[in-house]
């Protein structure tokens, strides 16, 4: 390892025993973890994210978490947040394999879903190596979120400024966001810290009103994985494990005009 990241953005099949799904993972070189899965590969997987920090060595890491259930309203099932543990059985040659174990303690949890296994590799062009600045991720941005595999039409238009503030908008859901943007460990990778308040969402989307932190990359010149000159960002509300209500998270992907 040594020379070499630790961390990166990887793509690829996570499985389970109710099928498989497309997973996209962000793991910091000081261990913060964050692994989106959706249902692209049509098994019925429930799109949520994963939310940890590793705690063991480089060689044998290991974390506790919580898995988020993407677009959760109080109405809807699985919308507590479970906790869960994430290890990695092999961090070589760019490969990041390991396996996801969730630990509901009573709360619904999706059938096949809650113990995982992935093997997934860093993308052609995610650029992890590149420092993270201010001036590479000012711009403005389009697309739609909770993610959803990148298609559909382009609902949020979001800036960043030169001082990293971060602004955007959705006219279907009526959502304003407001917040900054800015290099993760000094900008060593291409890694930000993102803060993003939400309000004015209309009834159907009510419950993303409120403040959301996360981490963010930007690949750029990717392989058919992503578009050409992305934003990807994983948000997710503080910690609410055993309070009542919704725990949203979101993982956003959007791209330059």
């Amino acid at each position: 390892m040594a020379g070499k990241p630790f961390g990166g953005l990887f793509t690829g099949e996570i499985a389970g025993s109710g099928g498989s799904a497309w997973a996209l993972a962000l793991l910091t070189e000081d261990g913060y973890f964050r692994l989106h899965i959706e249902d692209s590969l049509g098994d019925g997987a429930p799109e949520f994210q994963f939310i940890g920090q590793y705690r063991g060595t480089t060689d044998n890491p290991w974390a506790w978490g919580e898995f988020r259930l993407q677009n959760c309203s109080d109405s809807a099932p699985f919308c507590f947040a479970s906790e869960g543990q994430f290890e990695l059985t092999s961090l070589c040659a760019g490969e990041l394999k390991g396996s996801l174990v969730a630990y509901p303690e009573g709360r619904p949890f999706p059938t096949g879903w809650d113990m995982l296994s992935f093997t997934l590799d860093p993308p052609v062009g995610s650029a992890y190596d590149t420092p993270a600045t201010l001036a590479f991720s000012e711009g403005v941005y389009d697309g739609s979120y909770p993610y959803n595999g990148g298609a559909g039409p382009s609902d949020i238009v979001l800036t960043v400024d030169a001082a990293g503030a971060v602004f955007f908008q959705s006219a279907a859901t009526g959502c304003v966001g407001n917040g900054s943007l800015s290099p993760h460990l000094d900008g060593a990778y291409n890694v930000y810290d993102v803060e993003i308040t939400i309000a004015s969402c209309g009834a159907a989307s009510s419950y993303l009103n409120g403040t959301f932190t996360g981490l963010a990359t930007r690949p750029f010149n990717a392989d058919d994985a992503f578009p050409t000159d992305a934003l990807l960002m994983w948000l997710s509300t503080p910690d609410t494990l055993g309070e009542q209500g919704a725990d949203p998270a979101m993982t956003v992907w959007l791209d330059r005009p």
